[in-house]
């Protein structure tokens, strides 16, 4: 039986898919150095990107401790 309520089941989910997203780019960028063939503009995207999904990341930590402490 699952005693983890749903809405942390979901928060939980949402944080490993954005870990997830945030490692593939991190690789994908890092990979033999692969950020060297792409355009500024291109670069300036992906890392903007990453930004984005760590302040998620942030973000649905900050929920999740909120729901928990309750």
């Amino acid at each position: 039986m699952n005693t983890v309520p749903k809405n942390l089941h979901s928060l939980q989910e949402d944080i490993d898919r954005l870990v997830f997203q945030s490692k593939a780019l991190v690789i994908t960028l890092s990979a033999q150095d692969q950020f060297k063939s792409l355009t500024d503009e291109t670069l300036s995207s992906a890392l903007w990107l990453l930004n984005d999904r760590l302040n998620d990341i942030d973000q649905a930590c900050q929920r999740l401790f909120e729901e928990t402490a309750l």
